[in-house]
């Protein structure tokens, strides 16, 4: 049986799966600022962290906007799930 999705793809879009050479690879779009990108659950964290260096463009929504969404997600999630929480403090 498959895991439930996480509360972070509530706020991307699924524009298209891509199959390369046998890997499927997903492209998302985010709700908030319309950025696409590639990547699943982790990917869409980053995205709304904003950590650089990470090969993920930041969200570009106002800074609300998208505190709201990571608190979202930390709560849907719990801290002992999520593996970034300690980059949120």
């Amino acid at each position: 049986m498959p895991r439930e999705k996480g509360p972070e793809w509530d706020y991307v879009t699924l524009v298209q799966p891509e199959c390369t050479y046998g890997v499927k690879q997903v492209k998302n779009k985010c709700k908030l600022c319309e950025h696409a990108f590639h990547g699943g659950a982790t990917h869409i964290r980053l995205h709304f962290l904003q950590v650089p260096g990470c090969g993920v463009t930041k969200c570009t929504a106002s800074e609300d906007t998208w505190m709201n969404v990571l608190t979202r997600i930390k709560m849907g999630r719990g801290p002992a799930v999520m593996g970034w929480c300690w980059l949120t403090g």
